[in-house]
């Protein structure tokens, strides 16, 4: 569950890749606050715009996982002036979610 603890620290700023502007390279900085909880220890805060230590924004990672829809990953890559295993981690980060929360209930009611 999630709750608000109070702030003992930060850790080191970070820097999240979002989408570019203009093919202009665009970034978040964030440096994370961190909690002491007495029942999971140390804790850090969750990001609404990243998941885990992706580097990626989550905005980010839709975008590029939908022109691989459409280009080659190396293509994706290069135009977007990024690694193909950025991509890679982006077409896996969709496919991952949309398995996580696909609903096949429907399936079974029109058969």
């Amino acid at each position: 569950m999630r709750k608000r603890k109070p702030t003992y620290d930060r850790q080191p700023v970070r820097y999240f890749e979002y989408v570019p502007i203009w093919g202009i390279p665009v970034f978040f900085r964030y440096a994370p606050r961190r909690t002491d909880c007495r029942r999971d220890g140390v804790l850090v805060e969750v990001m609404p715009w990243a998941e885990g230590k992706e580097h990626m924004t989550k905005t980010y990672m839709i975008f590029l996982s939908r022109w691989a829809k459409r280009l080659s990953w190396k293509e994706t890559a290069e135009i977007f002036r990024t690694s193909w295993d950025s991509v890679f981690r982006a077409v896996k980060y969709v496919v991952g979610h949309g398995l996580k929360h696909r609903d096949l209930d429907m399936l079974s009611k029109s058969a």
